[in-house]
């Protein structure tokens, strides 16, 4: 407090004096001026991330786009194999089976040996080359039938060509897939679903071709089957394009500044695991010099794990960091994204994991890709069997709606919000929850329940949503599960088996019983 002493201010020990007050004035108005502008900053940064980012978004797109282009643009011209080339109505299970089912085998082979593979050459060499020659494959591929279709007389009931086409075709779709898959992985978890939403995408480009150029096998004024030429060079030519624009993207994301440093990191981690390796190899059997060996073996890690952290850290240019929309967004594993990349290189995660040990780790991922893709494809297969009440052209609304609602459900799982309600048990409890739709679709299919078109489309909405959330998150969360880049793309290439495997098994069942 102030007191008076012959008409002169004095202050007492526990009053600040004028200059003490001015400074630190001054600090809180430094203070709230350093934040005004870190607030500004982070603003700018979030903006230009936003833009950024916007160019991988892009191109995830167009890779999902390119991989099941090939496929759909046979499935969605049944009509044309089974009247035209005079396969009969099992043209559609059976291409289907032959375009899938090797994929289990293909997905195998990576899962073994993808990793050793990436080792040796370099993670963006060995994905070209794999790219390269799965595109390349189903050019060709796609290309033969282009000409089957010229020349369809002579092929007319080949079953045995067609079908060997439709093996290979299948082969390079599953090349690409799993590639592409394991290089989304290595991308923070928010860009994710973006080359998901592309592979759902096929269907909605084909879908308005076909209805432009119309059906690519008619009935001539004889009452014979004829192919459309024109119309058959314009679809597959689209199915070119959008193969070969894939692998164009492909190269895009390899130029691109967060896509070229996470390769780098992961080929980085990669050697740090085979040095780790070969250090405890070198001490086997030396009983002499246990101490010493330990003692070296754990100052030559320790020099690697420095050596790969300074790497790592001089690479996380402000380029680089820019690119991830929110430094404090924290993802299911509990981690912001930049701590997952610059602290990817802890000795318990170094990407010398067994298969097994990784399966274990995902268990309950791995278990919900598998029941969520068999019902999807079972659920799928039913469409043809519904009879329609209201809308004559139902079984096409069911399919249009399979896909409408399993692209927004993979679009939620963009949202930080959406991603934080999910654990690996919440997403396995409802995925076993939406069994149900199988027994549900069967009786419907059996008129054993009220036949309404209408609820029966918003039934079918609610568990593609569903569905759609699974598939991606699976994706995302067994990679998330890692902080190794080797890992993440090693757990990602088993969901991906996992989902081939569940579409062999549900094409088996879909067989059997419709």
């Amino acid at each position: 407090m102030w007191t008076m002493d012959l008409g002169k201010k004095t202050t007492t020990m526990h009053e600040k004096t004028p200059a003490t007050k001015w400074t630190g004035e001054r600090k809180r108005k430094t203070f709230t001026h350093y934040h005004r502008h870190r607030h500004r900053h982070r603003t700018e940064m979030k903006a230009s991330s936003i833009n950024r980012t916007l160019a991988i978004k892009v191109l995830f797109a167009v890779c999902g786009v390119s991989v099941f282009a090939r496929s759909e643009s046979v499935l969605l011209q049944t009509s044309m194999f089974s009247k035209c080339f005079e396969l009969g109505d099992v043209f559609y299970p059976l291409a289907s089976c032959t375009l899938f089912v090797p994929g289990v085998l293909v997905q195998i082979i990576q899962v073994v040996y993808g990793t050793r593979i990436d080792a040796a050459y370099g993670t963006e060499k060995a994905t070209m080359w794999r790219l390269t020659t799965a595109v390349l494959g189903s050019t060709v591929v796609l290309t033969a039938l282009i000409v089957a279709s010229f020349y369809y007389m002579e092929l007319s009931g080949n079953a045995a060509f067609i079908f060997t086409l439709l093996v290979f075709l299948g082969l390079g779709i599953s090349i690409s897939f799993g590639s592409f898959v394991q290089i989304v992985s290595l991308f923070p978890a928010h860009l994710h679903p973006y080359f998901f939403i592309g592979s759902y995408s096929p269907f909605f480009i084909f879908a308005p071709v076909n209805a432009a150029i119309g059906d690519l096998c008619v009935k001539n004024i004889d009452g014979e089957w004829v192919t459309r030429w024109n119309s058959v060079l314009v679809y597959y030519i689209l199915a070119i394009v959008l193969t070969m624009a894939g692998l164009l993207c492909f190269f895009g994301v390899m130029k691109h500044p967060l896509g070229r440093y996470l390769m780098e990191l992961k080929d980085l981690q990669l050697q740090m695991a085979a040095t780790t390796i070969r250090i405890d190899e070198d001490d086997i059997g030396d009983e002499e010099n246990d101490h010493i060996s330990a003692l070296q073996r754990t100052q030559q890690q320790h020099q690697r794990q420095r050596s790969i952290q300074y790497s790592t850290s001089s690479r996380f240019s402000e380029d680089v960091e820019e690119l991830i929309d929110d430094e404090e967004e924290v993802e299911d594993n509990g981690h912001t994204e930049r701590d997952t990349l610059l602290n990817a290189n802890s000795n318990s995660d170094n990407g010398s994991l067994s298969t097994v040990a990784i399966v274990l780790k995902c268990l309950g991922i791995v278990l919900s890709q598998l029941v969520t893709t068999i019902a999807s494809s079972l659920v799928a297969s039913l469409y043809i069997k519904v009879h329609p009440t209201r809308f004559d052209d139902l079984p096409t609304l069911l399919i249009y709606d399979y896909y409408i609602c399993g692209a927004i459900g993979i679009f939620l799982t963009a949202f930080v919000f959406v991603r934080r309600l999910f654990t690996q048990k919440r997403l396995l409890v409802i995925s076993l929850i939406r069994l149900i739709v199988i027994p549900l679709m069967l009786s419907y299919t059996a008129n054993k329940l009220p036949q309404n078109d209408i609820v029966l489309l918003v039934l079918n909405s609610v568990q593609m949503i569903i569905a759609g959330v699974v598939f991606s998150l699976s994706f995302s969360m067994a990679a998330n599960v890692f902080h190794s880049k080797p890992l993440c793309a090693r757990a990602s290439s088993i969901v991906n088996f996992t989902y081939y495997l569940a579409m062999a098994i549900g094409l088996a069942i879909s067989l059997a019983i419709v």
